[in-house]
């Protein structure tokens, strides 16, 4: 919800796998009622279709960002063994009939990686999580920051929702040896105790380990 019903929000987006996004009319809580809803058929192959819905707050400085919600995907199986898919951008301004207007780009693997694609880096590869809605601060509207399995984090810039870009990524090192199909086995999902812990309305803690990071890689 954009806005809590303590606070006088009556409209809430509801991710509910392959059933969809709803919005509900939350005007009587004891009875929301479903007034739009977006789903495709295609959507039900692998994985689960809007995993969460991330409304997005934007003021008169982003007037195309009004009104947009961004549903993320979540992948089940390792390896790519489902169809890829990605999160969308969601046009809400017709609350009776969402649609989709944007779609964010697959992430690439990093040049110096010893492996071509994120399907092969073993683990899952897709979207889960976006940014929480409760952080400490003040949003920009037009970035977003999502997480990505064994894709690490990716930053966009969403200024553009027809066409969201990646301008930075974060993926934590690794220990193993790909290059040995002996010793694919021993390609871990990661190699650093970097932990991102959240709690809603809370704050946020990080903790880390001695394990060394690359820093945030921009991209051109």
């Amino acid at each position: 919800m954009p806005r809590r019903v303590e606070d006088g929000g009556t409209i809430g987006y509801c991710g509910m796998g392959h059933f969809g996004m709803f919005i509900l009319d939350l005007a009587d809580i004891s009875h929301p009622k479903p007034i739009g809803r977006l789903s495709y058929q295609l959507e039900a192959m692998g994985g689960i279709p809007h995993h969460t819905i991330y409304p997005i707050e934007a003021g008169a400085a982003y007037p195309r960002l009004q009104n947009t919600v961004i549903s993320v995907f979540e992948s089940l199986e390792s390896d790519c063994r489902e169809p890829w898919h990605t999160p969308y951008v969601i046009d809400v301004k017709d609350r009776k009939n969402p649609k989709v207007v944007g779609h964010f780009p697959r992430p690439a693997a990093p040049p110096d990686a010893p492996y071509a694609d994120f399907c092969q880096a073993r683990g899952r590869f897709s979207s889960h999580n976006i940014q929480p809605w409760a952080a400490p601060g003040v949003a920009r509207p037009n970035v977003v920051a999502m997480t990505y399995f064994n894709a690490g984090l990716r930053i966009f810039d969403i200024s553009n929702p027809t066409e969201p870009k990646e301008v930075a990524y974060f993926v934590p090192p690794r220990r193993g040896d790909l290059s040995d199909p002996t010793k694919f086995e021993t390609w871990r999902r990661a190699s650093t105790r970097m932990v991102i812990s959240t709690r809603q309305r809370c704050g946020a803690a990080v903790r880390r380990s001695s394990c060394r990071a690359r820093a945030p890689t921009r991209r051109s």
